[in-house]
């Protein structure tokens, strides 16, 4: 028998990916396990739905990424249990059967699933946007929405095609806002005949009194100037009170209420604790804070139990937000910390957390970036520090390259390579539920 410590990481994301390449040189076995064969550059998804990217772009493969060593092992499945006593986890696969796999440390890292606020029936009649499967859905809907606006006849309908709905103000709205009016004003805005696209119906709301709550109050300002100046409606301290299939029932703050009509509803409002992120708390007490985030001490393992580490977004460590950086410096973190327990390398100490800031697009060449806490850009310096730091984080240079290219011409090009649908695409029922809980792997 192997005296080789068996390291189990659940999510293939930035924090777990991070944390096993780090591990590339110890003698260890690795096993990482995701439900999906690819990571996912999260703060590019968007990009995918509006047909700006493929696919492809953002989400490399794991088993490439990980190809060069040999120390680790991918595996496709879902994790159902974990059982913190025996150290095993049990793993479904794809094709049904299920395998019990045995640890020395776990490095839990499975991301966060989308928060409808106790309405979860209205998964069937919303996008999300956190998965491929979910941006390339957001995608066939959105284009095929425009599409069946050029059959309609009848005006009242027209609208209700062309009525986007975005519930949720953080990055993910106000890009996913900017983007759809980018799209329906200067890419397809010739495109038809009997309607124009420059006059579709983009509505941003969110309960709190600002977009992009984090940001500092100047680039919260220049990110709602920017939307309004794009036709974005901004509704502010205004609550969504139901969700059916086509509608919106929402609150203002004055306490009147308005519905809205859209065909095309993104929930991009909230995030809680994956279904295995719940397992793991009632089978170790783990604490968590209000979004199902397990408490973890300053080397991000559960107290009581230092053969598991919680790192990205199922983590609260210090009340850090649910952004890539945490993930990533907690995964290079964790990875530390175990060279150090096989003597390999120093202890680095209690984990730190520094700050390289935040940042949102709004459009073409429009966005806003706190960078390190210090230089707070907005408009093009915004844009172009955007695309260099995200372009840095796409996994091999040609993409790097490919992606820097496809941002360049966004910036003098109307057109779009990633348009493509199909009649049976643009049927256009409710959305399909998962199979599986959504989530974003950190």
């Amino acid at each position: 028998m192997s005296d080789r410590k068996r390291v189990v990481i659940i999510g293939g994301g930035l924090g777990g990916m991070y944390a096993a390449v780090k591990l590339r040189k110890a003698p260890v076995d690795i096993t990482l396990i995701d439900k999906t064969n690819h990571q996912l550059y999260q703060a590019m998804l968007y990009q995918v739905a509006v047909g700006m990217l493929s696919p492809g772009q953002v989400a490399p493969s794991l088993r490439s990424m990980l190809r060069h060593q040999p120390n680790a092992r991918v595996m496709l499945g879902t994790v159902t249990h974990i059982h913190p006593i025996s150290r095993e986890v049990v793993l479904a696969r794809p094709d049904g059967p299920e395998e019990v796999i045995r640890y020395d440390t776990l490095i839990f890292a499975p991301g966060v699933r989308t928060d409808y606020f106790g309405h979860d029936a209205y998964a069937r009649s919303v996008a999300t946007l956190k998965t491929i499967d979910d941006a390339v859905w957001l995608r066939s809907r959105i284009l095929s929405s425009l599409e069946i606006a050029e059959l309609e006849d009848d005006p009242h309908e027209v609208e209700k095609w062309t009525t986007f709905a975005i519930v949720g103000a953080g990055p993910t709205g106000v890009e996913v806002a900017g983007a759809i009016a980018q799209l329906t004003r200067s890419v397809v805005h010739h495109d038809f005949r009997k309607f124009d696209p420059a006059r579709t119906r983009i509505v941003l709301i969110d309960a709190a009194p600002h977009v992009l709550g984090p940001f500092a109050p100047k680039l919260r300002d220049a990110a709602l100037k920017a939307l309004r100046e794009q036709g974005v409606e901004v509704l502010l301290e205004t609550r969504v009170t139901d969700v059916s299939s086509g509608s919106l029932k929402l609150l203002r703050e004055d306490g009147t209420t308005q519905m809205l009509e859209a065909r095309t509803i993104l929930w991009a409002a909230g995030m809680r604790s994956t279904a295995v992120a719940d397992d793991l708390v009632t089978s170790t007490g783990a604490l968590t804070d209000r979004y199902g985030r397990i408490h973890v001490d300053d080397h991000c393992r559960i107290p009581g139990h230092p053969e598991i580490f919680v790192i990205g977004d199922a983590a609260n460590q210090g009340d850090l937000p649910m952004v890539a950086q945490p993930a990533m410096q907690e995964g290079k973190h964790v990875g530390k910390t175990i060279l150090a327990e096989l003597g390999l390398g120093k202890d680095p100490g209690p984990f730190k957390y520094f700050n390289k800031g935040t940042m949102a697009q709004i459009g073409r060449g429009n966005a806003v970036a706190d960078a390190f806490g210090v230089v707070k850009l907005s408009g093009f310096p915004g844009s172009v520090l955007w695309a260099v730091l995200h372009a840095w984080y796409v996994e091999g240079l040609f993409a790097k390259v490919e992606v820097t290219a496809r941002w360049l011409w966004s910036l003098v090009a109307v057109n779009r390579r990633e348009r493509v649908i199909t009649v049976k695409s643009a049927a256009l029922g409710d959305r399909p539920l998962p199979t599986t809980p959504h989530s974003r792997k950190g």
